[in-house]
């Protein structure tokens, strides 16, 4: 028994509401309700069942953290010690560079980042507000 091949036009076929024939010669994958940012992405199981986005057209080159763009297109992993730090990045090793995305990590915290006075968390990770004055809360001017 061999089972029908995926639908050719993928994610943009119209045929699949109104031909019943269709769905029965071609298999319509749903889409991953976790879209590029899927944990299961690479389970052989998860990807005949999903379907993922292409990846990002920048491919490495990539510097776009918002959610929306993360959710559309999938990306290569981030690297670990970020565009600052990695040796590798800022000596342009081809292989490094091709293989990782060198983008400042959005901050796990957020608008209540407790590490907001340490300069080189700052520097490494995104927050959604300028790095506020030294002496702040207690004798800025």
């Amino acid at each position: 028994y061999s089972h029908p091949p995926l639908c050719p036009q993928h994610g943009a076929c119209e045929q699949f509401l109104a031909d019943g024939m269709h769905r029965s010669f071609f298999i319509h994958r749903k889409k991953c309700q976790h879209g590029g940012e899927c944990p299961h992405i690479t389970d052989e199981k998860h990807s005949r069942q999903y379907e993922h986005p292409e990846f990002c057209p920048t491919n490495s080159e990539c510097l776009d953290t918002s959610k929306d763009h993360l959710f559309h297109y999938r990306h290569l992993p981030t690297c670990k010690t970020g565009p600052i730090k990695c040796l590798l990045f800022r000596k342009r090793d081809p292989e490094h560079c091709r293989s990782y995305r060198h983008c400042k990590i959005t901050c796990e915290f957020g608008a209540f980042c407790v590490n907001f006075h340490d300069q080189e968390h700052f520097n490494d990770q995104l927050h959604p507000f300028y790095q506020p004055c030294p002496s702040t809360p207690f004798s800025c001017r």
